[in-house]
């Protein structure tokens, strides 16, 4: 098939003008897959600049928290005892027990050592023997006492008139 002069023409003419708006299309494309992709990279910019924000609050909050809480640190650091401090708290167990007119014993267990974020402890096990009531009044003192005491394990049982308790523990240093 011939194309005539018209048609020869007509392609002559109307050809660049499809070619550029074929190009422009291509471009208008490969723009806004671009956009599209600064679009969401600014949307997650935008993410991690209010988690900073959110952080930088927090920190601040930290900061005036610190500076408040700052003169109480050295009663904080002293009221636990120091791990020789705790040498002595059988006998102070002990003094406590007697004063209730309790039968006493005590071993001392495991140690585990203290660190920045957590007190140490010692692992201790007492053997309590007496009237019930001089029990109860016995961990009262035991509660008054300046030791910081975790009781794991309390068996009581019941002998004659009389009572024992078996009392595993930890006692926490600093």
């Amino acid at each position: 098939m011939k194309l005539t002069n018209f048609q020869q023409m007509l392609i002559k003419v109307t050809a660049p003008y499809l070619g550029a708006i074929l190009i422009l299309i291509v471009v208008i494309f490969v723009v806004k897959g671009n956009i599209n992709s600064n679009v969401k990279k600014i949307n997650l910019d935008r993410t991690v600049i209010n988690s900073q924000v959110e952080s930088l609050k927090a920190l601040a909050d930290l900061r005036s928290e610190y500076e408040e809480a700052s003169p109480n640190f050295s009663f904080l650091e002293n009221i636990l005892p120091s791990r020789d401090e705790i040498l002595i708290f059988s006998k102070d167990m002990e003094t406590l027990a007697k004063n209730d007119q309790l039968g006493f014993g005590f071993t001392f267990g495991s140690e585990t050592k203290s660190t920045p974020v957590a007190p140490g402890s010692i692992a201790f096990r007492m053997a309590i023997q007496g009237p019930y009531s001089n029990l109860i009044t016995f961990l009262k003192d035991v509660e008054k006492s300046r030791y910081l005491v975790d009781f794991v394990n309390f068996n009581l049982s019941k002998r004659g008139d009389s009572y024992d308790a078996d009392i595993s523990g930890l006692v926490f240093t600093r």
